[in-house]
């Protein structure tokens, strides 16, 4: 006869935090429940939870799960339910308990229904009002991308129905998932809705304690480890666990999908699905590459795969958006476009974890708008620019065109070149008869010359003219292109280049992409994957995207060679030139001169060290020209912002002692090693 029970369980971690009391936890529970409760039956007992019902119709088993969260928070002190302790109602067969094992066997097999399975009693529920269940399917819909994933789930909707009616929700329960997603895309938030509306469809319930989600990194075990039977044995009884959705990260595995001892764990997680469902990762791939990674788990398992195309700047920004709203705010037309330009910048230094750095910047805006009300003792939901410069403070405003190549020493003839470069693009633009030109770049020079200045300066002109939708700059490093894996480069390549349509990407140091025929990079020939990819977008996306490379002026010419459609669809090349000595001093007095006062003998010192370069440091690939510049000047003031502490006195006046002690720092110093015959005047 099947009863419902009612069960109370409690998590392990705090049982563990409450492991030195006198008495366990559950032990006090059920004196308690004796004490307080009439007309219940205790069933069951173990160290982390009790089961317990109820005697004829007296009560439901909801009343019963309030009357005990009330002991909890009596006589207990428990006052957050939602990290201690779980209710769950299941049907229980008590007859079974009096059966022989053969004669439980002999009943599974007679019998075409399908066990009940557990449903979570909230705590919610156990409150006088409840509240609404979550409607998790009209939550996937509203989401951002995952347009395969969406699919996945209309399919599930669809076919719930049918597999309820005929009982085979243990079908289902076989299949297994491939999830091709980069990290800091939501997997985790996918793979919650998934196993949610799993439960509300009721194809496969979960037991929930803490989540019903278990994500495990599949680690490659060392030579020691193999040939211990340990490893195997943790692995079977983790994946033993009932009623939960496994994801199994298989990066570590990408390369060895022959080995056998990869068989063997695909065999033990085919023993133990049906229990418990579960979903493979690896990272965003191309759609090849996953159906080869596919076919390797499939041998043994039946498999659906599931790509998760990394989401593009449109969508990141509507992301923003959205969590911004939820918490009453709102951001004006020209922060919405500010944000992009953030997000560019946390790009560009290479740490960008997607939607978790979008998340920071939305409560940062939030938070500076928070910020911003309170000094002005204002108050209202809509987030402007004035609120947040905290956090634009570095980004530069917008250029007014070449104007501004005006402001910087040593452009005339790269301005005049760029004027030409304009020129010809709006002039076959404007011409019918003459296509549509590639309109992508070469910048050629040693490091610290204004490659990156001018192609940000660029961006902004073709903007000006109507041949760039945006005119942002995306800046990235040629290796930043590859991927890690097998298969990986091309989608992450490609991705790059779909942020930065109708912008600027500019790819430094490209000429590491291709060292020649007979090279190996990054363990085969990425770099070149890299390049046939970038050259498909540059062709197909001519007219809204300009590619800058740059980079050396021999290694850009070797580049070249990597492919026979590179060089044709990169027909500008800028030249870069070193500066002069007379440039560089002048570089370094214009920053000196924006915030700081200095007399006759630091100019001279600056003069002096200047003209004692040498021509071959100045001609030196090392030699980073105003790069250099900028680091010895920061020093400089640096220099002179201890002093100011140490004595008390003006920090905005630099002495020529503050220049001297930065200059003779041995990064700086180093480059005066091959001198002039001629010495430095201060020396």
């Amino acid at each position: 006869m099947l009863k419902k029970v009612l069960i109370v369980r409690f998590n392990p971690t705090w049982l563990l935090s409450n492991r030195e009391n006198s008495i366990l936890p559950v032990a006090q529970l059920v004196s308690f429940i004796r004490e307080e409760v009439e007309d219940y039956e205790i069933v069951g007992q173990s160290l982390s939870m009790c089961i317990v019902t109820v005697k004829g119709d007296s009560k439901n088993l909801t009343q019963l799960a309030k009357q005990i969260k009330q002991i909890l928070k009596e006589k207990m002190k428990v006052t957050v339910f939602k990290n201690v302790v779980d209710f769950e109602v299941v049907e229980r067969n008590f007859e079974d308990d009096k059966k022989t094992d053969e004669e439980k066997v002999s009943d599974k097999k007679a019998s075409d229904e399908k066990p009940s399975c557990c449903k979570q009693i909230s705590s919610s529920e156990t409150d006088d009002e409840a509240e609404p269940e979550e409607n998790v399917g009209e939550k996937i819909s509203s989401l951002v991308g995952a347009e395969e994933f969406k699919a996945l789930i209309s399919e599930c909707e669809k076919i719930a129905p049918a597999m309820i009616k005929h009982k085979t929700e243990d079908i289902f329960a076989k299949q297994c998932y491939l999830f091709s997603i980069n990290d800091g895309c939501g997997l985790s938030t996918y793979l919650d809705l998934f196993a949610k509306h799993l439960n509300q469809l009721g194809l496969f319930d979960c037991v929930v304690i803490e989540s019903a989600v278990q994500e495990i990194r599949l680690q490659c075990p060392t030579d020691t480890q193999r040939s211990n039977e340990s490893f195997l044995y943790d692995l079977t009884k983790l994946f033993r666990k009932t009623q939960k959705v496994f994801c199994v990260d298989l990066s570590e595995w990408l390369t060895k999908l022959n080995d056998n001892l990869f068989k063997i764990i695909l065999n033990l997680i085919e023993d133990c699905c049906g229990d418990s469902i579960f979903i493979f990762r690896v990272p965003f791939v191309e759609k090849e590459t996953l159906l080869q990674i596919k076919d390797a788990i499939s041998d043994v398992l039946t498999v659906k795969d599931v790509s998760f195309v990394p989401l593009g700047n449109d969508e990141l920004t509507e992301c923003c958006v959205r969590f911004i709203e939820e918490r009453g705010y709102a951001l004006d037309e020209e922060t919405v476009s500010l944000f992009s330009l953030i997000m560019n910048r946390e790009r560009n230094d290479g740490r960008f974890y997607g939607i978790n750095t979008v998340k920071k910047i939305a409560r940062q805006m939030i938070y500076y708008k928070q910020l911003s009300d309170a000094e002005k003792e204002t108050e209202d939901c809509l987030i402007k620019k004035a609120d947040i410069l905290p956090l634009i403070s570095d980004i530069e405003e917008s250029y007014e065109g070449l104007r501004s190549l005006d402001e910087y020493v040593g452009m005339d003839k790269i301005k005049d070149r760029v004027e030409e470069i304009v020129a010809q693009i709006l002039g076959s633009r404007n011409n019918a008869n003459l296509g549509s030109p590639c309109i992508h770049m070469r910048f050629v020079g040693n490091p610290g010359t204004g490659k990156t200045t001018v192609a940000r300066i660029i961006g902004k002109i073709l903007k000006e003219k109507g041949v760039l939708r945006n005119g942002n700059f995306h800046e990235h490093f040629a290796r930043e292109l590859c991927g890690e894996y097998v298969g990986s480069t091309a989608p992450k390549t490609a991705a790059i280049c779909r942020d930065a349509y109708g912008s600027v990407l500019f790819i430094d140091e490209a000429y590491t992409l291709f060292k020649g025929a007979n090279s190996s990079f990054r363990g085969g020939d990425y770099g070149v994957e890299a390049i046939e990819t970038l050259i498909a977008q540059m062709e197909n996306h001519r007219k809204d995207l300009v590619v800058i490379m740059a980079g050396y002026s021999d290694e850009m010419s070797n580049l070249m060679k990597a492919n026979p459609g590179l060089e044709s669809r990169m027909p500008y090349i800028i030249e870069f030139p070193n500066y002069t000595r007379e440039e560089l001093s002048e570089i370094f007095f214009r920053m000196a001169r924006k915030n700081f006062l200095y007399d006759e003998e630091f100019e001279n010192a600056v003069f002096n060290y200047f003209n004692a370069l040498s021509d071959e440091v100045l001609s030196s690939k090392d030699f980073s020209n105003a790069r250099f510049v900028r680091n010895l000047f920061e020093r400089t003031w640096g220099k002179a912002a201890l002093r100011a502490q140490l004595n008390k006195t003006d920090a905005s006046v630099l002495t020529k002692e503050d220049f001297i002690s930065a200059s003779s720092e041995t990064e700086f110093n180093r480059m005066l090693a091959k001198k002039r015959n001629k010495s430095l005047g201060f020396i």
